[in-house]
């Protein structure tokens, strides 16, 4: 599958602090930064090629932060998002944006579709624990590149379910907001 405007990059970590410039203080081998409140800027000039995103779980604290930044990044969020089956076909707001919300039944045609629709999808997973495999093994199916910012599930499992499908993914060990903001 071919993705446009998106390439491979290096994990490596540049060489350079974050912190620089800003207060520092260093608690045991932790370096804690303070920083100030940061809008990103997209890198499109034409709304028109904005990046759809799919939140899942956008309710919850990391998915309504998810949306902030993408919103203020001018991506393209798109108005549904898989959460529990007791949210299943409810309407949530989410910083003025009125979201759908899909239950397990409905979520893999819903997503197919989407695909279809916006062949450049990215999901960002903020689900639940027990729903990370689950979750990966759907967007591996279909193809569509996710962010697996959800702590838990098998890892082991998820990263061979990422590895054999050839989906491109980024997961992560820990991406609450007090662990986001040291990096």
């Amino acid at each position: 599958m071919e993705m446009t405007g998106l390439s491979k990059v290096s994990l490596k970590p540049p060489n350079f602090s974050l912190c620089s410039g800003i207060r520092q203080r260093r608690t045991g081998s932790l370096l804690r930064c303070r920083t100030r409140s940061t809008v990103v800027k997209s890198m499109s000039t034409n709304n028109t090629a904005a990046i759809p995103i799919m939140v899942n779980s956008c309710n919850g604290q990391m998915g309504k932060a998810v949306i902030r930044a993408a919103d203020s990044a001018g991506l393209q969020i798109l108005p549904v998002s898989i959460g529990p089956a007791e949210e299943s076909g409810n309407t949530v707001q989410v910083f003025g944006k009125k979201m759908q919300m899909l239950g397990p039944k409905d979520r893999e045609s819903v997503l197919a579709s989407l695909f279809n629709e916006h062949p450049n999808l990215i999901v960002v997973d903020f689900t639940v624990p027990a729903a990370v495999n689950d979750n990966a093994d759907l967007y591996c199916k279909i193809g569509v590149p996710f962010v697996m910012g959800t702590t838990g599930g098998d890892r082991n499992q998820l990263y061979k379910t990422v590895e054999d499908s050839q989906v491109y993914a980024v997961i992560s060990p820990q991406m609450g907001k007090p662990v986001s903001r040291i990096w």
